[in-house]
């Protein structure tokens, strides 16, 4: 079964934190235990936020790990050698797909020369694919260089 797990970037403090238990409510959310990642024993009172004040961006695990272990989540920034263009890549959840995607975040052109770049990909678009084939480099909150 897969593991549904989350990680959180305070916004306001521009830190990101590791999310434990996890109560979603219409009007709060709430958790009893979230750990500021790379920090041991550093943890902060998320136990009733309100959903009009956004403190918070919860991002999800999309269940894969990249070539070095490291668990792969929306807002993700990633290496992808897939043998396409586009190497630099966001993960994203699409609704329109009900999937995790990659959306292209360079200016590349394909053969019949359109342009790429926002272009959605599947994750794992074909069989052959490995997450070997996939390295995490940052993501959108803690490295926004890598969107520019």
């Amino acid at each position: 079964m897969r593991k549904i797990k989350f990680r959180a970037w305070n916004i306001e403090r521009r830190v990101m934190y590791n999310v434990g238990d996890l109560t979603i409510r219409k009007e709060w959310i709430g958790s009893n235990s979230v750990n500021k990642l790379d920090k041991i024993g550093d943890t902060i009172g998320m136990n009733y936020l309100n959903r009009d004040k956004v403190e918070f961006e919860l991002m999800q695990f999309t269940g894969l790990k990249d070539k070095n272990g490291k668990g792969i989540f929306e807002g993700d920034i990633c290496l992808v050698n897939d043998g396409s263009v586009g190497k630099k890549r966001q993960v994203i959840y699409s609704e329109e797909k009900a999937s995790f995607m990659y959306k292209i975040i360079e200016d590349v052109y394909s053969s019949d020369f359109r342009k790429l770049k926002s272009e959605l990909r599947y994750i794992m678009k074909y069989d052959y694919m490995k997450t070997s084939d996939i390295e995490i480099i940052g993501n959108i909150h803690e490295n926004p260089e890598l969107i520019k």
